[in-house]
């Protein structure tokens, strides 16, 4: 818990919007994931010696461009004519 301590004091206390990756394992495989869900924001955790609790959620998924990536020329020269 100590070494996790100062990291949560950080992102808890951030302006800034902190993202973070969700990554399940199968208790008898550790070797990779097998869900991972990724571009969560974290909001907010609370910490004891034997557990910590965090929350995160999506940013406004309604209004998020899709596809995400924008393809200009800049990106994409064969966009240009």
């Amino acid at each position: 818990m100590r070494e996790l301590s100062p990291y949560l004091t950080l992102a808890v206390s951030s302006v800034a919007p902190v993202q973070l990756s969700l990554r399940q394992f199968l208790a008898d495989d550790l070797t990779e994931p097998c869900f991972v869900m990724h571009n969560l924001t974290f909001n907010n955790a609370t910490a004891n010696v034997r557990r910590v609790t965090a929350t995160a959620g999506f940013d406004d998924l309604l209004n998020m461009p899709c596809p995400r990536e924008r393809y200009t020329t800049e990106n994409s020269p064969g966009l240009a004519r």
